[in-house]
């Protein structure tokens, strides 16, 4: 299996609700500031030896190691063709990403066997559809973003805002758990300390990125990963019953229309939204509605039951 690392830019975060693993902002060969970031080095050790926040030596010798050059490579931008798509808002439709945008590796970093420090590593990503195939309907999906990238301005260590004055808008910032170091493949165990990072700069050609020499417009892919929706197009769904846009995926709902014709004269085939995002089938408007979109309900929503009415949903309590 191939692996890359995307890393955010500024913080270390949480991948959603779980402390267990964060994203790692110290390595990334990215676009932006992310582009130079050098590892955020403080208290560290080649041989992979760091003291911990309580003064407790931490030796990482959990996996193989890899060389400083290995480790460069497989965290640098991907090259060559992709077919991925981006994210959508809710299950679908997406778009694909334009091909001069490369898919940047993403760094996570989960507690080690004592927790007293984080093992990072890339973590697993795709490159195409075809790559996702451990379940039925998987895409690849990643998050596209374009901002200015100058080679030339690192991440400096710092002890105030006004140290940080190599971009607009620098700010002297420390990463999360401060005092937890972070052990690399290659044996390189660092605990993180305060650095300047700077504000991102959109941009859509070269001729923006002018706050220093050498800037250029970078096009990435970020988290670019495998989704697994319950259906891609209505071909997929039993009778009676079409693949509809949902949250967090696609998924087969009744329905009792496939377009409009298949309505009364002046009628419309809709869909009917269900519970947090998910939907709830797709019925035709009739002469008896009161309503056919949720603005038309103030107080409650646009709901199917018979015809189309502002009613409140009956909703079960929201999943843990």
């Amino acid at each position: 299996m191939v692996f890359v690392v995307l890393a955010l830019f500024g913080c270390n975060e949480s991948v959603g609700d779980n402390d267990d693993v964060h994203i790692d902002a110290s390595v990334d060969h990215a676009t932006s500031q992310e582009d130079v970031m050098d590892g955020g080095a403080g208290a560290s050790s080649r041989d992979g030896t760091v003291s911990s926040s309580d003064g407790a030596e931490i030796k990482d010798v959990s996996r193989d190691r890899i060389t400083e050059e290995e480790w460069e490579r497989i965290t640098a931008p991907v090259g060559g063709t992709h077919d991925v798509d981006s994210f959508p808002s809710r299950g679908c439709p997406t778009q694909g990403i334009e091909q001069e945008f490369r898919i940047v590796p993403t760094v996570a970093c989960a507690w080690g066997a004592t927790r007293t420090f984080r093992e990072c590593d890339v973590e697993p990503y795709c490159q195409r559809h075809t790559d996702c195939s451990e379940a039925p309907f998987g895409r690849c999906r990643g998050s596209p973003s374009v901002s200015c990238v100058y080679p030339n301005v690192a991440p400096a260590p710092c002890s105030s805002n006004s140290e940080c004055t190599s971009l607009p808008g620098g700010s002297c910032s420390m990463v999360t758990e401060p005092n937890t170091p972070r052990c690399y493949p290659t044996g390189r165990c660092e605990t993180p300390e305060r650095r300047c990072f700077y504000q991102t700069q959109l941009c859509s050609d070269d001729a923006e990125c002018t706050s220093a020499p050498g800037g250029i417009c970078a096009k990435r892919i970020r988290f670019a990963r495998c989704e697994y929706q319950g259906c891609l197009e209505d071909r997929d769904c039993a009778v009676g019953k079409r693949c509809a846009c949902s949250s967090p995926s696609s998924l087969c709902v009744p329905a009792d229309c496939a377009a409009d014709t298949d309505c009364s004269a002046g009628e419309q085939c809709l869909l009917a939204p269900g519970c947090y995002g998910a939907a709830a089938g797709y019925h035709c408007t009739t002469p008896l509605d009161t309503c056919h979109a949720k603005e038309e309900c103030p107080a409650s929503d646009c709901v199917f039951d018979g015809h189309w009415q502002c009613r409140v949903k009956p909703c079960p309590p929201p999943p843990p």
